[in-house]
């Protein structure tokens, strides 16, 4: 929530796309799958982070195992992207472990 709050610039903060990226990241890397499927999003755009396709389809991987809305937006951007890039992305979803807050 609190990285939509800086995203939205609301909730008296004011809109920081940098620090939105860094609460969203946070709650995607416990393995929130909402958190997840926003960090997607800000990766392919590059909102608040630096902008990368692949990184962006390995949260939509992982979020895919929690939210069920993250299949068709996963089948949508593999459209974009080579299957090397696929590949990778599905091999980061692999080695990739949640972490503790």
């Amino acid at each position: 929530m609190v990285g939509a709050f800086y995203l939205k610039g609301i909730g008296g903060v004011s809109a920081d796309p940098a620090e939105a990226a860094k609460w969203v990241k946070k709650a995607a890397e416990q393995g929130e799958p909402s958190a997840q499927i926003l960090l997607s999003s800000m990766c392919r755009e590059g909102t608040g982070v630096a902008q990368d396709p692949v990184q962006a389809l390995m949260w939509l991987i992982l979020a895919s195992n929690g939210a069920p809305e993250a299949k068709d937006l996963r089948t949508a951007q593999e459209k974009d992207l080579s299957p090397e890039q696929i590949e990778q992305a599905r091999q980061m979803a692999r080695d990739w472990k949640p972490r503790s807050s």
